[in-house]
This record gives structure tokens, sequence and C-alpha cells, in this order.
């Protein structure tokens, strides 16, 4: 993206000889260039008089893709394929890589360590109007629809100055944020090798002892009651056996620093038995945080200790990766399983004997401040605590280790605050009729009531397959070798209205193909077979409890108003207007949540609205995400009345002012 001073040197010599080139000379000079390794910067030669000449001339084809390649994209080119020259591979390689660079060469350039760190350099350059494209997560990659340094023409100066300047005069400002980064990095790295320090004295000093109590420097834990006895009082899966509870003498500060001394003191402590530890941590980043930490202090371990086979588990790992945590342990061997609450309930891993639990969840919850909900960590409910211990009793007696207080767990809360704004609830916390029929469909409150209002409105069938089509993630793919084939596929589901009506053009193009010819479907549109089987089961699954409360399944396509209105009915609480900020660039279109407290947020780069102009004036959303900003995904267009509409009491009282 940046400008290329190596390959504008290397042009020199061709711009040169373009001097005296003419004709078919000068396409030859052309081809060679296109062709040459080194050049990427073509736009000098673009402006040779002699090759300008081609534009009046039976070459005139071989002009226009040199422009292509100057200032256009891989998908011009297929775009005007029947017209243009055809292109050697490597000239088509060198175009994909001029417009699709992959995060592994964005990390190694800009000199971050994570992908996370890439986008959201990516979506800031994107809001600042240095760069436009999409991040192409599936692929791993960055597809650039403009670049300034690209694509900057002689007219666009004055605009790319002033959007220097606007660089430069936040310049003082983005220096002390470095400072402070910097600063707190150096904090941060002290503390971490005092703790490293801290855990290699007490695994010398405790490696000779052996006790049943679980005890540290950093947490003291009393016995609290067995497992057996909630199973009595409880839902039972099959047989259980009794599980042992320990809790902490107090809260814990740093849940990783304690779930990693949890599992070096079971493991040096537990030596007559070889069962796995199985650990609930909050998801990704903190998995891999801490199977580093394990892996480096178990190439300390005593000479008497078992070896330690650290095994991850997460949504988003490769399946025959996730396959691993099943293997059985080799002799001499202690398996630790670092799982997310995937491990709750939807899998079961033979061997286990010991849970370590942090308490902690990452989920959509909904926070009354703000009245919105969000994607965060928080802790378990008693349910989910229960649900882990027993993953220690599965096949024999075991222990579980909670890694906070007894009288935590005594108070977890179940919020209810959700449940009355969508009238579920009374004023004195008794179920409404409305909440009733909720609690006869399993799925969110939200969504519960939006498919409730769906049967009233008559779009019952619309309803279902939207459902059912955000339950599942990662419907669209895009091989390496066909990107953009892959996205003009998806463009021609896209839907005006927002992200919901897209996936309903895609269930509804899906479902009207034959049974025996879906699966092909799926491959001639790059849609996930897997994740669209998925759907169907989930859509008829929720299709009978409708059924079972002997409510209307009508259709109103192809009117998809009421549609909207329905889902305005379940996500009313997700509100939000258009809004105008100074952000980095210039002023830029954000968003203002309407429930609770104001939240300034941004439509997320994956949403079929990011790009649209002009941005709708108010949306509804399924879901806020957290980077380094806020934004919203899964984004409906709405009208302003429907709100009064659709929750009069809510916004009549809260939004009177804005007409």
């Amino acid at each position: 993206m940046a400008f290329d001073a190596a390959g504008a040197a290397g042009l020199e010599q061709f711009t040169l000889l373009a001097k005296n080139a003419r004709g078919r000379a000068c396409v030859a000079l052309i081809q060679q260039v296109l062709s040459n390794k080194k050049l990427f910067v073509f736009r000098e030669l673009l402006d040779m008089p002699n090759v300008e000449a081609l534009k009046d001339s039976e070459h005139m084809e071989h002009y226009e893709l040199l422009r292509i390649f100057s200032f256009g994209t891989y998908n011009d080119y297929l775009a005007r394929k029947d017209e243009l020259p055809d292109l050697t591979p490597q000239q088509m390689n060198k175009l994909r890589k001029l417009t699709n660079i992959p995060y592994d060469t964005l990390i190694q350039d800009l000199g971050v360590s994570t992908v996370r760190e890439v986008e959201d350099i990516l979506i800031d350059t994107i809001y600042s109007g240095l760069v436009q494209g999409k991040l192409d997560q599936k692929s791993r990659c960055f597809v650039v629809k403009y670049a300034v340094g690209r694509d900057t023409r002689h007219e666009d100066i004055d605009d790319m100055i002033q959007k220097l300047s606007n660089w430069k005069a936040q310049s003082a400002e983005i220096c002390e944020k470095i400072n402070t980064i910097l600063t707190l990095a150096e904090k941060q790295e002290e503390e971490e090798w005092t703790r490293e320090e801290n855990i290699r004295s007490m695994m010398a000093a405790r490696a000779g002892e052996r006790g049943k109590g679980f005890a540290s420097g950093a947490a003291s834990l009393r016995s609290g009651e067995d497992f057996a006895m909630y199973a009595e009082a409880g839902p039972d899966e099959g047989r259980m056996f009794q599980v042992d509870v320990f809790y902490t003498a107090k809260t814990q500060p740093d849940y990783l620093d304690s779930a990693l001394i949890a599992v070096l003191q079971i493991h040096l402590e537990e030596k007559t038995s070889n069962g796995s530890i199985l650990v609930f941590l909050t998801g990704q980043e903190d998995i891999e945080t801490l199977e580093t930490l394990l892996e480096e202090y178990a190439r300390s371990l005593p000479a008497d200790a078992l070896k330690l086979m650290v095994c991850p588990i997460f949504a988003a790992m490769p399946r025959e990766q996730q396959m691993k945590v099943f293997e059985p342990a080799p002799a001499g061997v202690r398996k630790v399983i670092l799982a997310t609450n995937i491990a709750e309930t939807s899998i079961t891993i033979n061997g286990v004997r010991y849970v370590v639990d942090t308490g902690l969840v990452k989920q959509r919850s909904f926070v009354a401040s703000s009245g919105m909900e969000m994607l965060q960590t928080e802790s378990v409910s008693k349910a989910q605590a229960w649900q882990r211990t027993g993953r220690a009793g599965r096949e024999a007696p075991g222990i579980c280790y909670r890694l906070f207080p007894e009288e935590t767990f005594e108070q977890l809360p179940e919020p209810l605050e959700k449940l009355y704004a969508l009238g579920a609830l009374d004023n004195k916390g008794k179920l409404t009729k409305l909440g009733r029929q909720m609690a006869g469909l399993p799925v969110e409150p939200m969504y519960a009531v939006m498919l409730l209002k769906a049967t009233e409105l008559g779009c019952a069938e619309e309803a279902l397959s939207v459902v059912a089509m955000l339950s599942v993630e990662s419907i669209f793919y895009s091989p390496r070798d066909k990107k953009a084939e892959a996205a003009q596929s998806r463009a021609r589901f896209v839907a005006y209205e927002g992200d919901q009506i897209t996936l309903l053009n895609v269930f509804n193009g899906y479902i009207q193909c034959g049974a025996k010819q879906r699966n092909k479907w799926c491959r001639d549109h790059y849609v996930n077979h897997r994740a669209m089987t998925r759907v169907e089961s989930v859509r008829l699954q929720l299709k009978g409890y409708l059924e079972k409360l002997e409510l209307p399944i009508d259709s109103s396509f192809p009117d998809i108003d009421p549609l909207r209105k329905s889902i305005v009915a379940g996500f009313f609480l997700n509100t939000a207007m258009r809004s105008v900020t100074e952000g980095l660039g210039g002023s830029k279109t954000a968003y203002k949540t309407m429930c609770g407290r104001s939240e300034i947020v941004k439509v997320h780069p994956s949403s079929s609205l990011f790009m649209r102009n002009p941005p709708p004036k108010w949306v509804v959303y399924n879901e806020l995400v957290f980077t380094s900003k806020h934004y919203i995904r899964s984004v409906l267009v709405i009208e302003k009345e429907w709100l009064v509409e659709l929750a009069p009491t809510f916004f009549a009282k809260k939004n009177s002012s804005d007409k």
C-alpha cells in the first residue's frame, strides 16, 4: 500500500525506452513491465505520450490493461476480461497481490504480533479515508479497493495533503499515547518477571511436599459440598461420581495467574494419578497465554514428576487440532485441557479427574446501565458452575477447584432487567402472557419476541429463516485462489435493507433448490453447506415450537417490512441513530445508541451496510463487538416511526424530543 521507491526506480529504464517505442513495440514494452517481478508502480509509464497514443489505436486494450495494473483491482480485470488481453499466470498472480495482502505480510511489515492488532490498524485506516477495502477474515487477508499510495492522481493531491495535515495535527497525541503504552509495557514486563520468579520458587519449595489441601501463595482453599449432593436435586446426565469442591479463601486479582498455580500444584501433589486436568477459561487469548506459560514451566519440572501435555480447545480451532484433546495421554504423561465453555456440555473428554474453574465466561449479555447487549467477560451462573464441576466426575471420583470464594458462588446474580424491558415480566417480577410464550421457545429473549411478533404480522416463515441463519457462524467462505469470484457471488445476495435481509436472500436461494442440488448450489455460491444444513435443522425445530404454541406460521414475502418490524419488536433495545463524530482523518459517520447510556458505535466492516452511502439514519443491530472501538454487527435499516409503534412506552417517553 505504501509507495514502492525501488519499483519506481526500476521503471525508469522502461520510461526511457517508451520515448522511442510506438505501436507494437510499445505493446511489447507494456508486457515486459507487467511481467517484471520487481515492478509494482506503473503510473509514470502510463503518462508517457507514446503509451497514451495507444488509447486511440488498435492496441487500446493494452493501454486499458496497464491502467488496471496502475489504478484498478483484480475484480476490475475480471469484469472486463473478455475485452482485455489474456494474462500470463505470472501476471495474474501479480495483479492479485496488488490488491490482496495476506495478514502474515501485514503483521511483518507493520511490526505487530497479532491478527487483532492488524485488523484494528486496518479499520482505523479505512475510516481515515487512506484505504478502501475489506477484511477477509476467512482467508486471512486484506482486499484493497483503493489506497492513497497507489491510486492517487494529480487531481487528488489537495485532498491527500489535507488528510496528511489531519494526521500531523494528531501526531502529538498519538506519540503521547505510544509513550504511555511503552511505559505500561515495561511495567507489565517487570510484573511478568516477578510472577515467574515467584512461581519458580513455589514449584521448587513444594516439589517434595504432599497434601490434599489446595493452598498457594495466591490462594488458600477450603472444602465445600460435593457434587453428588447437588445431583440428587438437579438434572443428571448419566451416572455421576462424587466430586469434592474447593473454594479460595479470598477473591483472586489475576485469574490466569491463579489458574497457572492451581494446575502446577495439582500436577506436583497428585503424583499417584495421571488423571487429566480440565481448565475453564474465557476465550482463545486466555487459552493461548496459559498454554505458553505452562509449556515454559513444564521444562522446569522436577525429574520425578509426570510430564505435562497441554491441549487447548476452542470453537475457532481447526477440527483436526480439536481432536487431539480426545486422545489418551501416554504413560507417564498428564494431559492439561484448556477450554472455553464449549467443554461444559457440548463435548465429553475422557480421563478428566480435576477441574479448575475460573468462574468466568465470555458471552453476550444485557447491560442495564447502557441498555445494550454486549459480548463481555462475566461470572458464570450457578448452573454453569455445576456443569463444569460435573466434568470431573464422569468416570470416577474427582476434585473441582473453584478460583473464587464460596460467598461469591452463593451471590451469583441472575439478571432480569432485559426480561422486564421486553415485557416478559411485570413490575412485580411475575411472568406476563408474553413471558409465558417466550418461555416456550428455546432461543434468547430478544429472538423469542421477534418470532412471536412475526406470527402476529404474518411473516413467521421469514423470521424463522433469519433466526436460524443468525444461529450459525461462517455462512460464506472464500477459497484462497477464488476470492474475487466468492466476493462477486456474495454481492448478489446483499440487500439494501441490511444484513438480516441478506441472510434471508441466501436462505431463499438455497431452499429453492432441490434437496439433491443444494450441495452443488453451495459450492457454486461459496456458501458453507454444513452450516446451511445446520440452519435447516434449527429452523425445523423452531417451527415445531411455534406449532406447539398453536401460533400462525405465514409468509409475507416479497414484502419484507413486516419482517423488519418483527426484528425491531425484539431488538428495539439495540437501536442506534446516525451521528457525526470527529475521528481520525476528519468527520466520519458513527451511530449513537438510543437505550440506556448513550454509546458511540460504528458499523462493523463485515456488515453489508458498512460502505452504504448515504448511511441510514436509524438502525437496529444484533451484536455489539469490542476491539479498540465499539462496532455493531448484523445491522438492519429501520424507520423511526416503527419504534414508537412497536415499543410505544419505551420510545415515546425516552425519545420524544427527536422528531
